[in-house]
């Protein structure tokens, strides 16, 4: 992580999740801000609850995988 990342974590007060543990786990919102090619592998839907939102920023999803659209 950049030290500029880790300012910005301190300022919002966010921590990171450990990554691996976090993909066996199911969230109220999903929100991609990034398009990392290592994103296209991820089961993006698996780690949403049937409640969920899943916001794609970055129009990075195939238009036909999404449920609620884009922003």
């Amino acid at each position: 992580i950049h030290e500029c990342d880790l300012d910005k974590l301190k300022e919002y007060g966010l921590t990171l999740a450990d990554f691996k543990e976090s993909l066996s786990r199911k969230y109220d919102a999903v929100i991609l801000c990034v398009s990392h090619r290592e994103f296209k592998l991820l089961d993006i839907k698996g780690l949403l609850k049937p409640t969920s939102v899943l916001y794609d920023v970055k129009g990075f999803l195939p238009k036909d995988e999404l449920l609620d659209g884009r922003l």
